[in-house]
C-alpha cells in the first residue's frame, strides 16, 4: 500500500511538472505567418482560430490574468484593405513589451465612427483556452512567437 501510495504522488508530481513547463513556453516551433499579399512579414506563428471566420476573441479573464496594460491602436477599419499591415505593426508592439509571446488583432466598435483596429500583446502563448465566441469585435488573429 506504501508503494502504491508513494507511486501515486510521483506520478501526480510529473504531472504538474509537465503543466508548469507547458504555461511557462515562450516560443514555439512552426513557420512565419505570411499575409496574403506577402508585403508585410509577421515573424510570428499564427493560432488556430476557434471558428471559421472573425466571430471570436480573447477570453476578458486572459486578458485580465496575461495581458500587458497597454494595447496599441491603429484608425483602420475592417473593410480597408490595411488589416495586414495593422498586424504587422502588431508585433513591433508586442516586441516592444519586455516579455511578449503574443498578441491578438481585432477591430472594436465595429461600423461605427469610432471603429479601429486594436492591438493585445500577451506574456503567454495563446490557445484555445485564450478564446471566446462571444463578441461584437472582430478578429484579425492571434500570433505566437517563433522559437530561434
Amino acid at each position: 500500500m506504501r508503494s502504491i501510495l508513494l507511486l501515486a504522488s510521483f506520478s501526480a508530481a510529473a504531472l504538474a511538472v509537465t503543466s508548469t513547463e507547458a504555461n511557462s513556453a515562450t516560443c514555439v516551433t512552426s513557420s512565419a505567418s505570411s499575409t496574403d499579399t506577402a508585403t508585410w512579414t509577421i515573424d510570428y506563428a499564427l493560432v488556430d482560430a476557434p471558428v471559421t471566420g472573425t466571430g471570436y476573441d480573447i477570453e476578458p479573464s486572459f486578458v485580465a490574468a496575461y495581458g500587458f496594460n497597454n494595447t496599441m491602436q491603429l484608425s483602420i477599419t475592417h473593410d480597408s484593405n490595411a488589416t495586414d499591415y495593422a498586424s504587422f505593426k502588431c508585433q513591433f508592439a508586442c516586441n516592444g513589451n519586455q516579455g511578449c509571446v503574443a498578441f491578438f488583432g481585432r477591430f472594436v466598435n465595429v461600423n461605427t465612427d469610432e471603429e479601429n483596429y486594436e492591438c493585445l500583446s500577451f506574456k503567454t502563448l495563446l490557445d484555445e483556452s485564450s478564446f471566446t465566441t462571444s463578441t461584437s469585435n472582430m478578429a484579425v488573429g492571434g500570433f505566437n512567437k517563433l522559437c530561434s
